[in-house]
């Protein structure tokens, strides 16, 4: 997905999502939970590990948001995206040979519910020491941020409606922060406004800062 994302450079770099079925397709059967209370209880929302294919984004996973909740899918050989995002984090680990992605779903107006939702992760992290390996993890929209808070939006063209940063993990372990503007009107198409190659953000490498 991201090598037709970063192909020739164009005026007419596209996305077709429909992120209402992405996420309904998703969430149609479970995946493969992970083995640990977590799965059971409130937080952890194992998803269907489901390949999409279409000719200008190509193939990928999508992982959707559900506020309050950690979704998790075991990454297939192919790109993981995810979003809309607003400060959300994605985080990629690897637990009993296989790569997962996770989505810690944020909510703008429970402040108290993110700092759970954050700590049940570092507690995840914690109490699964020496079966979780914690690759990389990052906030793609802080990376559109000049300061906390402030997205600092790409020009915007005749045409475009919002603006909406996405994230996405490859398969090499590679993280990137997309913007895009959805169009007015052409629905489910999203033009891509810029890329960014991101970095671990996590701290010490694994723990979301809360």
């Amino acid at each position: 997905m991201i090598e037709k994302i970063l192909g020739p450079v164009r005026d007419d770099k596209n996305m077709t999502l429909n992120l209402t079925d992405l996420a309904r397709l998703a969430r149609c059967e479970e995946g493969h939970p992970m083995d640990n209370y977590y799965a059971a209880g409130p937080y952890f929302l194992p998803c269907a590990a489901l390949i999409h294919d279409t000719p200008d984004t190509g193939r990928f996973q999508f992982l959707p948001y559900i506020k309050g909740k950690i979704t998790v899918v075991r990454q297939a050989d192919v790109d993981v995206l995810s979003g809309p995002m607003s400060g959300c984090w994605l985080i990629m680990f690897r637990w009993r040979n296989s790569q997962f992605v996770a989505h810690v779903g944020t909510d703008m107006e429970d402040g108290i519910g993110n700092f759970w939702t954050k700590v049940t992760w570092n507690d995840f992290v914690d109490k699964n020491a020496g079966s979780v390996e914690v690759i990389a993890g990052f906030n793609p929209f802080a990376n559109w941020c000049t300061s906390p808070g402030y997205l600092s939006v790409q020009p915007a063209q005749k045409g475009d409606n919002q603006s909406k940063v996405f994230g996405l993990f490859t398969p090499n372990r590679e993280l990137y922060s997309i913007h895009t503007y959805d169009r007015m009107r052409e629905e489910n198409l999203y033009r891509i406004a810029g890329v960014i190659k991101a970095r671990n953000g996590l701290l010490r490498g694994k723990y979301i800062q809360v």
